[in-house]
């Protein structure tokens, strides 16, 4: 009997001796694990602040190099329906916002292909808004020969009246809308650029245009990697700093009616989220 309990007593001992070396086993695991995670976390925060830092660097030399012209004092931004101003020309509202120039909008349709025009009317002031934009300055044509839609032509001359009006009124001497490519080739965005080419054509180079480039699927999905393209082709950038981009995305919040998941999308990956480049000709230069 005494050898059992002796026995017994030699394995609740031998089991206690593997519990306490188990546990220490465990803790040295724990503890390498943490210290993996923090040695992890410490070189993600280094890579994550040189990132800050080059980006930073990246928005100075942007701005510095600025396609829109330092004699800019009155800018007109011409779009075809409410939210282009958004999803396209946030990087050129942060860079005139930083210069202090409020630029007037100007757009050529409620956006009333889906019904939506009141409804989009009213968006497009709130957005405007958020990148201080008034809406004393933000004027929407409603006109029954400008409807949004890619199967309705656009008359030049009649987008050039609206132009030429807008200009008069706000004594423009900078005018900033699409290219021949319109970004997402969209026949009304492309309507209004070449309707710009004709008003300012008619005002005898007393007006500067500056035509948003429209850039291949890849560059355009790139996001602020584009940046980088553009700095290796020597492109003069508007650039949206971190607040610019916040300030998109509250004002294309502001478009709750278009404010789907495909436009979401673009806003994530599109470099217009990000980056404006533009050309004084409409056309690209062959």
């Amino acid at each position: 009997e005494s050898a059992c309990k002796q026995a017994r007593g030699g394995g609740g001992v031998k089991a206690s001796n593997n519990w306490v070396r188990n546990n220490r086993v465990r803790r040295m695991v724990v503890g390498v694990g943490w210290t993996f995670w923090g040695v992890i976390t410490a070189c993600w925060l280094v890579v994550v602040v040189a990132m800050i830092q080059l980006f930073s660097r990246f928005v100075s030399m942007a701005q510095a190099s600025s396609p829109i012209p330092a004699t800019a004092k009155v800018v007109l931004l011409v779009v075809a329906h409410p939210d282009d101003e958004t999803l396209f020309f946030g990087p050129t509202f942060a860079t005139l916002r930083a210069r202090g120039v409020t630029p007037h909008v100007l757009c050529l349709s409620t956006g009333n292909f889906d019904g939506l025009g009141g409804v989009r009317k009213v968006e497009m002031a709130a957005a405007c808004k958020v990148f201080g934009v008034e809406g004393s300055k933000v004027t929407v044509v409603d006109d029954t020969a400008l409807q949004d839609g890619p199967d309705t032509a656009w008359s030049l001359q009649l987008i050039a009246h609206h132009v030429g009006t807008a200009l008069a009124r706000t004594s423009a001497d900078t005018i900033i809308t699409f290219d021949d490519g319109g970004v997402s080739r969209h026949p009304n965005h492309i309507a209004v650029g070449a309707g710009v080419e004709v008003a300012v054509a008619e005002r005898g180079g007393r007006v500067a245009p500056l035509y948003l480039e429209t850039t291949s699927i890849l560059r355009k999905f790139i996001g602020p990697l584009d940046g980088l393209v553009c700095l290796a082709g020597g492109s003069p950038m508007c650039v949206a700093d971190a607040a610019g981009v916040v300030s998109t995305y509250h004002a294309m919040t502001a478009h709750a009616s278009q404010w789907v998941w495909f436009r979401k999308l673009f806003f994530v990956f599109s470099r217009y989220t990000h980056i404006n480049t533009f050309r004084t000709t409409r056309r690209a230069p062959t």
